[in-house]
């Protein structure tokens, strides 16, 4: 059968059937053939994250809605929208097939035909989903000018070469579990502990979601930024609980123990979150969340379930999501309203070197 050029209704629907995909040994084969990329350019984004394309008609149905469930998983997590080429527009990506390949993609907007293609054994949605991010003008998170400070080569293993692309970095956090870092073959050793898992599990990882619509400038519920505490602004950061002083606090993340933990913080003072029952206090290396466009979008909602529209403050080491909670204790004499974090449906925060589970009732959960 041909297909039409474009995405139908019935490919959605049919993607939406497609099994949820899980790390397994094929998802690291394709990584690591994924094949070498240009350089990523810092300019040349898709005009208000708009990417025109053609498929390829002989894509059989199901590897049609392989190829939906990728275009989904950008378009519901961020503002990009993947258009049909349908007015002659210069700029646009075809969606290939070739079995010479397990994945290719060129790099940024070129503005004019460009190509993404998977292959092979490697006709998957997780495949697609790490094309496009090249498409999107994100190279391989291995390769990122600032690896070297996160991940070391053993002997015997020859380093990626890097990229210079401090612009789609965006400063945050290296990931890990990006869908554009590949997985562990055994070369590679994280300099941060409790590094345990490595590469994408088939779709965008938290930090994806924030590179893109940092990137991309999306907005509107998307306009939330992390930043580096040396680096933000501190009229737009976001308000979490008060310290029992009455001082506000700030909400803020930070790496620990290969969780990225969202908890409280102020620029140079420190971020404070709970791991396994105890505070931690990390005086370097976390990050901010802002909201540089001054939308007012944000607010904390009552709620002992995780809403729909919960803002995600970081993950769990197994990728597990974590969003961000405020909870409303007496401790020690004190009310205290104390930022923390929000997980597999209860709240938790801290005070002096302790970490509490919130009651239900107690908390508040951030969201837009």
């Amino acid at each position: 059968t041909k297909f039409p050029p474009y995405l139908t209704e019935d490919d959605f629907k049919l993607a939406a059937s497609l099994p949820t995909t899980t790390e397994n040994i094929n998802i690291t084969q394709y990584y690591l053939k994924d094949d070498q990329i240009r350089s990523a350019l810092d300019s040349a984004r898709w005009p208000n994250g708009v990417v025109h394309y053609i498929l390829d008609e002989h894509l059989t149905e199901h590897e049609r809605a392989e190829v939906a469930k990728a275009f989904n998983d950008y378009q519901v997590k961020t503002c990009i929208r993947f258009v049909p080429r349908q007015n002659n527009e210069q700029a646009f990506v075809r969606i290939i097939r070739d079995d010479t390949t397990c994945g290719l993609a060129i790099v940024c907007r070129t503005g004019n035909e460009q190509w993404a293609k998977f292959g092979g054994g490697c006709i998957t949605s997780a495949v697609m989903v790490h094309e496009l991010g090249h498409t999107l003008c994100f190279g391989h998170e291995q390769t990122r000018f600032d690896r070297d400070d996160y991940i070391s080569y053993r002997p015997g293993c020859n380093p990626d070469g890097k990229d210079n692309n401090h612009e789609t970095s965006r400063e945050l956090f290296y990931d890990y579990l990006s869908s554009q870092h590949y997985n562990n073959d055994g070369c590679y050793e994280a300099k941060l502990p409790g590094i345990t898992t490595w590469g994408g599990d088939g779709g965008l990882s938290v930090l994806d979601i924030n590179k893109v619509n940092s990137y991309y400038e999306c907005g509107g519920c998307l306009s939330y930024r992390w930043k580096p505490y040396a680096k933000v602004d501190a009229s737009t950061m976001i308000a979490g609980g008060k310290e029992y002083t009455g001082e506000q606090q700030y909400i803020c993340r930070v790496y620990h123990n290969g969780d990225i933990i969202p908890g409280k913080g102020r620029p140079n003072h420190g971020c404070w979150v709970g791991y396994n029952g105890v505070e931690y206090h990390h005086t370097d290396n976390y990050e901010m969340l802002t909201d540089p466009s001054r939308s007012n979008s944000y607010v904390w909602r009552q709620d002992d379930n995780q809403p729909s529209n919960a803002i995600a403050g970081g993950r769990d080491s197994s990728r597990s999501t974590l969003y961000i909670s405020k909870c409303h204790l007496q401790l020690h004499g004190y009310n205290l309203q104390l930022s923390g974090k929000f997980h597999n449906g209860k709240a938790y925060a801290t005070f002096g070197f302790v970490e509490y589970t919130c009651p239900p009732g107690s908390y508040e959960i951030l969201v837009c």
